[in-house]
């Protein structure tokens, strides 16, 4: 499982040889910048809209455990001494022949694993019979076995168990990670030649956290089984995902990929580009420069909430500052050592970043709470950098959960610093800051405008609540996008608000017309239109998901009303019912055609002329923590985003899938970078983030590193 990134992230600090602080302190007063001003905006998905026409990156990259290149998988028996097909080799890790059987009938009363007695001994060829079944060949085309299409289960239906059983070769033996999640709703047994690894336990809705397990193979063949139960029918699907990852002893095969940065702290905001230069926030309040060309940090500059004390806070306070002025130059001191290429991994925990910043958070309470002792986030997923940077070309301006929104130039020298209003909310604050007409918009706790060359603030007025709505039940986590209204340029956010940018009004809306918002991803304007995901309650006569485009002609005092252009039913009766609600990501729209993901990996394509759904296809991305409860769950999180001529997805393991657009699936290219998670031998670092693309690269931003995919 994931810790939070404020008690165990961070690096070594070699404290006996840096003794002071940064020579560049954060202040309005700063050196004036001499490189040429640049007017191109770039920040959350480049525009917002996650499109770049004129990009032609790689269709083939990747970086792959040698561990697990190796190995290969079919759903034959193999005899004594032969060695695997040429078709069995799994080179990407995802195992695609089984052999299935199923569906079995659970009597009532029984238990799925009570089914067959000895099924540790199993050992099935095709067509074999176990329990009056025969053992079906099933060769996949991803990841995910879909059970209720392959057994010719009814959706809606319970009460049914299914086994699977794959033929592992290994010519060399040794640990490999089994990455297994499934949407059984009911329990998950696995077993590596005849010994049992894994079991729920009990009947679950959903796995949560999955099976994450080191398989000690042995050299030549292993025998794979996994059983799962249909038992539960909150959810209309029934399927298992499989895949295999190295562990953290392995060595990598790398392609395509020009350079990789690892990055000291976590965080999951996507970086941008400003000239030749990468930026990027990491835990909790850190602002990394990477130079485009190779890679290498330049500088790391963090902020915090000791950055905020006033002379008078420090005399009332005097004996916290003892401790909080060391802390606070250790931070330093690791921005320093953060820059220091090639970083390596810390060797004691306590000496982490993460660990360090934690303490001096918690001792700024006591210097004042009501300014210090609200760091805004519960149980926030995203951490404290889930808020993408923007950038005008000639300063990056950042944001981060703690309150903290500052604005830096290229060379590292803060221009201004100021720390926003804040309380307490679940999953904390993920809301991109926007640069519109010369202002930087940002909705935290407050809608506030500033003066981006100053800092001041140019309006601020609180949160809109709703008539008998609180603040976390009109809580969004989405950015904003901008939509013009007559002669007035509006803010359309993901709970349904509409601001005007002059004056920072929320105007009112018939609640009728939009109902009721998807409050998690970005809606996209394009051409006049905003398009979004709207979420009805099941319980209502026109319950589910729809995919809505609308316009806004000008407004009437300050009233907007939206005329909907499309509003398409994002449900499918012909085909197994298998995409789960949950949508983070946000759409891409292009020619016509609306593009979302779910937080399980399912593609769902809507033609938002015709208000007609075209497709829905499970994609083969290797998703795994869709509910974890740890940071950077979220499943497929990362927004579709268009490439030169095509469609890229991003899973949050690591693998790519590139799509040509269309009315009809089209898969590309499958591409995974992996890469272990420090510490945790069976754990893969998370990739959550949108991609940006530039000529002939992709910048991706993974939990542990930076990667340009692309020529050298």
């Amino acid at each position: 499982m994931y810790t939070s990134p404020l008690t165990l992230r961070g690096r070594l600090v070699l404290s006996l040889l840096l003794t002071c602080m940064l020579h560049c302190s954060c202040n309005v007063w700063a050196q004036v910048e001499v490189k040429p001003a640049i007017t191109t905006v770039s920040g959350w998905r480049g525009d917002g809209s996650g499109r770049y026409p004129n990009a032609d990156p790689p269709l083939a990259w990747g970086r792959t455990a040698r561990s697990v290149k190796e190995h290969s998988a079919q759903a034959r028996k193999p005899q004594d001494g032969a060695l695997p097909a040429q078709d069995a080799a799994i080179p990407d890790g995802v195992i695609r022949q089984w052999l299935v059987l199923g569906p079995l009938p659970i009597p009532e009363g029984a238990k799925a694993e009570d089914l067959i007695p000895d099924a540790a001994a199993l050992a099935p060829d095709a067509n074999e019979k176990t329990a009056n079944l025969n053992w079906r060949t099933v060769t996949q085309d991803s990841s995910c076995m879909d059970l209720c299409a392959l057994l010719n289960v009814p959706p809606e239906t319970k009460g049914f168990a299914a086994y699977a059983c794959t033929y592992l070769y290994s010519p060399s033996g040794g640990p490999v990670v089994l990455n297994a999640l499934s949407q059984g709703q009911g329990c998950q047994r696995i077993w590596l030649n005849g010994k049992e690894v894994y079991f729920t336990g009990k009947d679950v809705d959903l796995d949560f956290f999955g099976a994450r397990l080191v398989l000690q193979l042995q050299k030549g063949w292993n025998r794979l089984l996994i059983l799962n139960a249909r038992t539960v029918a909150t959810r209309k699907s029934w399927w298992i995902s499989v895949s295999l990852y190295g562990d953290n002893t392995t060595e990598y095969d790398t392609h395509g990929i020009a350079w990789m940065t690892p990055i000291p702290s976590p965080g999951s905001s996507a970086p941008v580009i400003m000239g030749d230069r990468l930026f990027f926030t990491a835990e909790s309040g850190s602002l990394y420069c990477i130079d485009k060309a190779d890679g290498k940090i330049l500088w790391v500059r963090s902020l915090n909430y000791y950055d905020f004390v006033t002379d008078e806070e420090r005399k009332a306070a005097a004996d916290a500052f003892v401790e909080l002025d060391l802390l606070a130059q250790r931070v330093r001191q690791m921005d320093e050592l953060d820059a220091v290429m090639p970083w390596k991994m810390p060797a004691l925990e306590k000496d982490w970043r993460g660990v360090i910043e934690d303490q001096l958070l918690k001792k700024m309470v006591k210097v004042s709470e009501e300014r210090y002792g609200r760091p805004a986030t519960w149980g926030c997923e995203a951490g404290f950098t889930a808020h993408t940077p923007v950038t005008d070309g000639r300063r990056v301006y950042v944001l981060y959960g703690t309150g903290v929104v500052a604005a830096y130039d290229r060379d590292g020298n803060c221009i201004w610093k100021r720390l926003l209003q804040r309380r307490m909310v679940e999953h904390g604050y993920t809301t991109s800051p926007l640069l519109v007409d010369g202002k930087l918009v940002i909705y935290f706790d407050s809608f506030a405008e500033l003066d981006p060359q100053t800092g001041a603030v140019v309006l601020e007025r609180p949160r809109f609540l709703p008539q008998g709505k609180s603040f976390q039940q009109n809580a969004f986590y989405g950015a904003g996008c901008v939509l013009s209204a007559g002669g007035e340029k509006v803010v359309y956010y993901p709970n349904g608000e509409f601001v005007r940018l002059s004056d920072g009004k929320t105007l009112s809306c018939d609640p009728n017309v939009l109902q009721v918002q998807n409050n998690i991803i970005t809606p996209v304007s394009d051409g006049g239109l905003a398009y979004t995901i709207l979420h009805v309650p099941e319980q209502t006569p026109e319950g589910g998901e729809y995919a809505v485009s609308f316009r806004l002609p000008g407004l009437q005092e300050d009233k907007v009303n939206p005329e909907i252009a499309c509003k398409a039913s994002l449900k499918m009766d012909k085909v197994p019912y298998y995409y789960n609600s949950n949508i983070c990501a946000s759409p891409l729209v292009h020619d016509g055609l609306m593009y979302s993901v779910t937080v399980l990996g399912t593609l769902i394509v809507v033609d938002m002329e015709q208000s007609e759904l075209l497709y829905q296809r499970q994609l083969d991305l290797d998703i795994f923590m869709p509910y974890n409860g740890g940071l950077l769950k979220g499943g497929a999180s990362s927004s579709p985003t268009l490439a030169g001529k095509y469609i890229y997805i991003w899973g949050n393991q690591g693998t790519c899938v590139v799509l040509e657009p269309g009315r009809a699936f089209k898969q590309v290219a499958r591409n995974r970078v992996e890469n272990f998670y420090p510490g945790r031998p069976a754990w893969r670092e998370a990739t959550i983030t949108n991609p940006i693309f530039e000529g002939g690269r992709m910048y991706y931003r993974a939990e542990r590193a930076l990667y340009c995919i692309g020529a050298k």
